[in-house]
């Protein structure tokens, strides 16, 4: 693999790695903040659809009390308890119920019906006839459709509310039904004295609710905003859910919601189980993840949830991670070129000297490389050349040496071969006069060898003669 390549593949690979660390940090870092942000926001949004819920229902809670007081009223019913059935008692019972309808209901549409309840919980009056006799206390005890049993006990003019019921006999919609216990003040001693006897307000305003929780209602009050969060995200809700775990408010995406959407999420759990509110995320009954808070509502035993699908909140930084993506790819591509630019530029040098060099590698010492810049690069290769220039030099100078020093071996081995001449005619001359030498020591050597004989005989016989002699003497 070419030097070229290599350095392409770790420029293109550290911008890969920068560009999936940084990606890596934005999604996990501001991920989770995101998911914070979020949940505090919606936690915040919580509180305050909080106060705006009890808004909403201490004015019923005020209304009752209010129209509790009515004085008209609690004298009428102070005086019907009192009666036995009769005349008197029925026509005093027409008179409340000709009240209700035309001096009570007119003035507040929210209300559908007033009904007064004695001791026993037995409707003795109500704006609907139709009513009369019915025991709410039943209702109360099998239904939970109200509190009639604390209001009859109350000591002071209080009003118990119960958030949503619905019950066939009194309507198709559902309802929030808010009782108080009725008082009577004595005109002489200023005394307040309680009555056995309650007033029982149906109101049916219960989509105001969750017109106010999704800020329709302040739109429709002429506030100039209200509903800033659901513009915002398109997938969010504020709902209530009351003990039984079944919506009482409508909901964005499930139709005819109220009281027949049964939830058990997370947050709902958290409140009723463990009296605990929680902001994050969790899934929705819709089975789907989302970001949000919740408030428990004890005072109505029910819960308040604000929450959008995680989704769409984290759609903004799903949408710069993939604006980030889109980047890094167009920043490794232009890398890419631009290292095969930078590499053309910087490495041109470099493959000129190898060039250069396997010429050199063949012998070829004329071999230059092309200088194309004046950089470091361009010096190193104007380096090379002055060290190729020099070896060509010193590679001259050498085979003139080698010439020269050829021409100096020729005499030399003229003059050797004259002298070896020479040397084997004088070698021949010695040799020959060393023959004839030898031959003539040879001669010698023989006449030595041959008076030896002589002599050596000559003592012999001298020898033999000088024991003859001794024997002779010995004779004589």
């Amino acid at each position: 693999m070419k030097f070229k390549t290599k350095f392409s593949f770790l420029f293109i690979g550290i911008i890969i790695a920068l560009m999936g660390s940084v990606l890596f940090y934005f999604h996990s870092y501001f991920g989770a903040y995101f998911e914070k942000q979020a949940a505090d926001n919606f936690r915040d949004i919580a509180e305050t659809s909080e106060g705006a819920y009890y808004s909403f229902f201490n004015s019923m809670q005020t209304r009752t009390v209010d129209w509790s007081s009515d004085g008209y009223i609690r004298t009428t019913t102070a005086r019907l308890i009192a009666l036995p059935e009769g005349e008197e008692r029925t026509a005093l019972r027409n008179q409340l119920t000709d009240y209700f309808v035309h001096k009570k209901l007119p003035y507040d549409p929210t209300i559908s019906i007033i009904d007064i309840l004695d001791r026993n919980g037995i409707i003795v009056a109500s704006s609907q006839e139709n009513r009369l006799g019915l025991n709410e206390k039943e209702e109360e005890e099998e239904f939970q459709a109200h509190r009639f049993s604390e209001a009859i006990t109350s000591l002071s003019p209080t009003a118990f509310l119960t958030n949503l019921v619905f019950e066939e006999d009194e309507g198709m919609d559902p309802m929030i039904h808010v009782v108080s216990r009725l008082f009577i003040q004595d005109e002489k001693t200023k005394k307040t004295t309680p009555l056995d006897a309650v007033m029982l307000l149906h109101f049916t305003n219960t989509n105001d609710l969750g017109n106010l929780l999704n800020g329709s209602l302040q739109l429709g009050e002429g506030a100039p905003s209200g509903r800033a969060l659901f513009e915002h995200y398109k997938t969010a809700e504020v709902y209530v859910v009351n003990k039984d775990r079944l919506r009482i408010t409508p909901s964005r995406f499930v139709s005819d919601a109220i009281l027949k959407l049964h939830i058990d999420t997370d947050p709902i759990k958290k409140c009723f189980d463990e009296n605990r509110e929680i902001s994050g995320t969790y899934l929705n009954y819709r089975n789907i993840p989302v970001i949000g808070a919740s408030m428990c509502l004890h005072r109505d035993n029910a819960i308040l949830i604000v929450e959008a699908e995680r989704d769409e909140i984290m759609m903004p930084l799903k949408q710069f991670e993939f604006r980030f993506f889109i980047s890094s790819i167009i920043a490794i591509i232009v890398g890419a070129l631009g290292t095969l630019l930078l590499n053309s530029m910087l490495l041109r040098n470099f493959e000129s000297i190898g060039e250069a060099a396997k010429k050199i590698t063949e012998h070829d010492l004329t071999a230059r490389a092309t200088i194309s810049s004046h950089d470091e690069i361009g010096k190193i290769a104007e380096t090379f050349n002055a060290m190729i220039s020099s070896i060509e030099k010193s590679e001259t100078e050498l085979k003139k040496a080698q010439m020269e020093l050829k021409g100096v071996n020729i005499t030399l081995e003229k003059r050797v071969k004259e002298r070896t001449a020479e040397l084997e005619k004088i070698k021949e001359t010695l040799e020959k006069a060393a023959t004839e030498r030898t031959v003539e020591l040879q001669k010698k050597i023989e006449e030595l060898e041959k008076f030896k004989r002589l002599t050596v005989g000559r003592e012999l016989k001298m020898v033999e003669l000088k024991k003859e002699i001794g024997k002779l003497d010995q004779k004589h």
